[in-house]
């Protein structure tokens, strides 16, 4: 029987999701605002001058459980966060920037004015951020209107009255700051939320002036409510780098539309599919052509980062670089058995192999490099029977020096050790 990636390893089921936390309620996104129009009139030159001017408020609001990112240090005064809700940067805001930060602290509130011209000052923005050690966070946005940057629900005016034009558009949160998520350092944590808009105009019409000079104006009322929920399940798409003490470092391609395209580290893979929930779980089943369907699942931790719950323990993280093992390579395969195999192979901007000497080709295939570690799969034109017909790498990258254990198409599990060289 060829061995896989997963042979050794007990399929079992589990059920998860998302944690819905108490004091945060549920990750949701919720948004508010009220458009009043008004027409003001003033003189100017001797002249009555009239102006339709905005008033109204608006909240967003974002509860969150970052608990399931596994994160591993808390947030601090390098932390920022940006607000993009229905296409628009609502706030960006820095602790230890716009606010004073101060170790354990767990809230900040970050106020911003405007100056009218008349002079007084007005809140224009207020920014609320609370979290705790569990990453559990709450942030909240209000403001008034007019402010420039802020005036939203005027882009949803319908063209008659009672009418909200169609605008669903996602929302985005994005955490910036050194996170540590499964070994791996991010530096940005993005979150999406799916909005959906619903609210009323009203307007009507009215009259200013005499004789001559006589205007009509249609100021507009408009009411606008929408309310989002977290969703990863467009994010798995791209290359995947699979990580786990239990099993050897292989990848995953998504054609992003359900497929698996190509999978290294399994022998003898034929074809893969996976579907992701709305509420981030995550499944895939891959089909090999001597073994029974492998069968994963998960949940997205963050948009990039995937944590493999069953049949083993690991992570998911997607390949931010494709071309970090560019360039040729050269070094030995060196067997248990005494066997060494001198190669040289060359690696191109998408992980691809071009050329390889040193085992019979052709040989096909790729190499990936992710935070320290590497992983390649190559199918040669050795035989079936061959143990060389197939080949995967799992190492650890030192500058241009990758070293680690080697895998061959047999019965055995690891059948010796690499080192190859970046020339």
């Amino acid at each position: 029987m060829r061995k896989s990636l997963f042979i050794g390893f007990i399929l079992w089921t589990m059920v998860f999701g998302l944690s819905v936390v108490d004091e945060l309620s549920a990750d949701s996104l919720t948004f508010s605002e009220s458009l009043i129009q008004k027409v003001k009139s003033y003189r100017e030159a001797g002249n009555v001058l009239y102006e339709i001017v905005d008033s109204g408020k608006y909240k967003l609001t974002v509860k969150m459980d970052l608990s399931t990112s596994q994160l591993t240090n808390q947030f601090d005064e390098n932390t920022c966060f940006t607000l993009t809700a229905m296409g628009k940067v609502f706030d960006e805001v820095c602790l230890g920037q716009d606010t004073k930060y101060t170790i354990g602290k767990k809230s900040a509130k970050i106020i911003q004015t405007y100056e009218t011209e008349t002079g007084k000052t007005v809140t224009a923005l207020t920014t609320t951020i609370k979290w705790n050690k569990n990453h559990q966070l709450a942030f909240k946005i209000t403001g008034k209107i007019p402010y420039e940057e802020a005036i939203m629900a005027s882009n949803y005016v319908g063209s008659e009255p009672g009418l909200i034009a169609p605008f669903n558009d996602t929302s985005l949160l994005v955490i910036a700051g050194d996170f540590l998520i499964g070994g791996e350092t991010y530096s940005e944590l993005s979150y999406e939320f799916d909005i959906a808009l619903d609210g009323e105009v009203s307007a009507k019409t009215v009259t200013k002036g005499k004789g001559g000079d006589v205007q009509e104006f249609k100021p507009y009322k408009v009411k606008v409510d929408g309310a989002g929920v977290w969703q990863t399940a467009g994010s798995f798409s791209g290359s995947w780098f699979v990580s786990s003490d239990e099993i050897q470092d292989g990848y995953l391609i998504s054609d992003g539309a359900g497929l698996i395209t190509e999978c290294g580290g399994i022998f003898y893979f034929v074809s893969g599919a996976y579907a992701v929930g709305e509420d981030g779980s995550f499944s895939v089943t891959l089909n090999t052509e001597h073994d029974s369907p492998i069968e994963l699942t998960g949940a997205f931790a963050i948009p990039t980062f995937i944590e493999i719950m069953s049949p083993f323990l690991g992570t998911m993280t997607k390949i931010s670089n494709a071309s970090a093992c560019s360039g040729t390579w050269s070094g030995t395969l060196d067997e248990t058995s005494g066997g060494s195999t001198a190669i040289t192979f060359t690696i191109d901007s998408n992980g691809a192999v071009t050329s390889f000497t040193g085992i019979t080709g052709p040989v096909t295939g790729r190499m990936f490099c992710q935070a320290g570690k590497a992983a390649a799969f190559f199918t040669t034109g050795a035989g079936t029977d061959d143990p060389y017909s197939q080949i995967s790498l799992e190492g650890t990258r030192v500058g241009d020096n990758i070293t680690g254990s080697l895998y061959l198409d047999n019965a055995s599990s690891v059948d010796g050790t690499f080192s190859i060289t970046k020339l």
